[in-house]
């Protein structure tokens, strides 16, 4: 399995967060906005990078709520931790990501 590791820092340069992604759609963060695990199985056509970088914060907040329903439920407490999650790792991660696939 070829993993991707991320170290995400604030434009300040704190941490902000530890990400690890894989070919086959998996995707865990340890951050200071949560911590979150997933895996998309079907992606289509594209690697799993390029289908990280075409996502959108709502999408991606639902999928973390559904990754943490079984446990915690799905309240607007969940629902709003998850959207601020993923408002501020995913385009920290995307942009990680597109100046990474720039380099190559």
């Amino acid at each position: 399995m070829n993993l991707s590791f991320y170290a995400l820092k604030t434009e300040s340069g704190n941490w902000l967060g530890s990400i690890m992604i894989s070919e086959n759609g998996f995707f865990s963060a340890v951050t200071d906005w949560g911590n979150f695990s997933y895996q998309w199985t079907l992606i289509g056509d594209i690697t799993f990078k390029e289908f990280i970088c075409q996502l959108d914060t709502h999408y991606f907040a639902s999928k973390m709520v559904n990754s943490v329903a079984y446990t915690c439920g799905k309240s607007k407490k969940i629902k709003d931790a998850c959207l601020r999650f993923s408002e501020h790792i995913l385009p920290s991660l995307q942009e990680m990501i597109k100046k990474e696939e720039a380099e190559s």
